[in-house]
């Protein structure tokens, strides 16, 4: 696991803790999900793009030349 995975996971369990919290101990305005749903979405966002991109350097090592990666 990566610096970027394992921030990743924190970011996840502190938002999970948050929500609980929230849901718990928050006023109306704290327990509307869809505060941390626009969290969540960006987080997906960011780890599919991280997917893509370590997908991507991994074929780029079996490449010689870029120009044999870009075919």
């Amino acid at each position: 696991m990566n610096m970027l995975e394992a921030n990743m996971r924190k970011v996840s369990d502190s938002l999970n803790s948050t929500v609980r919290l929230a849901a718990e101990f928050g006023d109306e305005s704290l327990k509307d999900l869809k505060l941390y749903t626009s969290l969540v979405e960006k987080l997906c966002e960011i780890d599919s793009k991280m997917n893509t991109h370590r997908k991507a350097l991994a074929e780029s090592y079996t490449e010689q030349t870029v120009e044999c990666f870009d075919q």
